[in-house]
């Protein structure tokens, strides 16, 4: 008998799937309360989950995120009354494997059940290369060294050339997902545009044999911004501003050719070592969005709210339209983090976090972490990048880059 987990609140909704899943013999534990359910979920397993998207104590999207994160492989089934395309492409970035708009039919919502449970049933596709297999007869997997939700990066040998890359893989249950897999495709056009010392850049896409796509990017010798933040907790200024200055200038290089990042935060920075100098290269640009007026219909459409709730734009939760400025916010974001090892508007839950960044001022750095000494120039420079109003905001990477230099003489 398959066990299910049913999270709803609506009182008459529940009540109806609740009867239903049990008519038809399943085992289910139903909550109306995201943070008991998410405390049940530690203790227990389940064939299946269902999760509203907006819950009091914890929101759907959040128990599936944590979930995800934690390792969680099991089905998800998310139900919502919202209704664009952009919040669907949110709940699959997320890690859901279906979706059901309120308000549905009954038995729309028994037949993805049975779907989900059985394709849960169905023998998995290969997940991992072995050491030293051969994809795409010229790359030779050497170690797995990253993974995440709907993906994986290896270290491999380029045969012919013989030099290291990095292959970024999707997962086999995501292959047949047309919007994971447009998504995965779209980092790999936007990076493809972008040639610039600091952003690691994509020289292969292709598909294997199951339908899985990958792309071949540069191999990077380092660790990210998020790890030498979770070993220091913040950066001295000297040090964080020479970083900042970096990126800034690689995001007005993507700026200009048309393409905003979209989910700027610490994992997404490498920090290598070349000649002694510390360089950090953008990673991850799966969701960026590109500006011209060629794409416009697929990937510049409105109301898309993506990437991660400690470092989105105001625009990107209120789903508005978005540009470099957008950009500037979460690098100021960023910034914040990195010099007062705290991050800006950061509430209990996500959508407390979303609720600060649309109602509150920017704080004061030294606010933040009294212990760090931060000048009071630097104080106002990542003051200005986090302005609610985009026109208050720097208008460029290249303005922003400018202030940061002076900050250093």
């Amino acid at each position: 008998m398959s066990r299910i987990l049913l999270v709803e609140d609506h009182d008459d909704l529940r009540a109806m799937m609740h009867e239903r899943l049990l008519k038809e013999e399943y085992h289910v534990n139903v909550f109306d309360n995201g943070r008991d359910a998410h405390n049940f979920l530690q203790t227990n397993t389940f064939d299946l989950l269902i999760l509203d998207w907006e819950l009091p104590g914890m929101a759907g999207i959040e128990i599936l995120k944590k979930f995800r994160d934690a390792g969680g492989t099991t089905p998800v089934l998310m139900l919502t009354g919202r209704k664009l395309m952009e919040d669907k492409e949110a709940g699959f970035e997320a890690g859901a494997d279906d979706y059901l708009t309120k308000p549905f039919n009954p038995k729309e919502f028994s037949a993805r059940i049975k779907a989900l449970l059985r394709r849960q049933a169905q023998p998995k596709g290969i997940q991992h290369f072995e050491n030293g297999a051969i994809v795409a007869d010229k790359y030779q997997i050497i170690s797995l060294i990253g993974e995440g939700g709907v993906g994986m990066v290896y270290k491999a040998h380029h045969k012919f050339l013989d030099k290291l890359v990095a292959l970024k893989l999707l997962r086999a249950e995501y292959a047949s997902d047309q919007v994971v897999v447009s998504r995965f495709r779209r980092e790999a056009q936007s990076v493809d545009r972008l040639r610039h010392p600091n952003i690691a850049s994509v020289h292969d896409y292709g598909i294997l044999a199951d339908g899985r796509p990958f792309m071949i990017m540069d191999f990077i010798e380092g660790r990210t911004l998020y790890n030498l933040l979770v070993l220091n907790k913040r950066l001295d200024v000297r040090r964080a501003v020479n970083i900042f200055i970096k990126v800034c200038d690689a995001l007005s290089f993507a700026h200009k050719h048309g393409v905003i990042h979209r989910d700027l935060k610490p994992s997404n920075i490498m920090l290598m070592e070349e000649n002694g100098i510390e360089v950090p290269k953008l990673l991850d640009f799966g969701i960026a969005k590109l500006l011209d007026t060629s794409h416009s219909q697929q990937l510049t459409r409105t109301g898309e709210f993506c990437g991660s709730p400690l470092y989105v734009s105001p625009e990107q939760c209120s789903s508005s339209q978005q540009d470099q400025r957008s950009d500037i916010f979460s690098l100021g974001c960023v910034m914040c983090e990195t010099l007062t090892g705290e991050a800006p508007f950061h509430g209990e839950t996500v959508m407390e976090t979303i609720h600060r960044r649309l109602n509150e001022r920017p704080p004061h750095l030294m606010d933040l972490n009294p212990s760090a000494s931060i000048p009071p120039l630097l104080n106002d420079i990542v003051r200005k990048t986090l302005e609610l109003d985009p026109i208050n905001r720097y208008q460029s990477m290249d303005d922003l880059k400018e202030d940061l230099e002076s900050v250093l003489r």
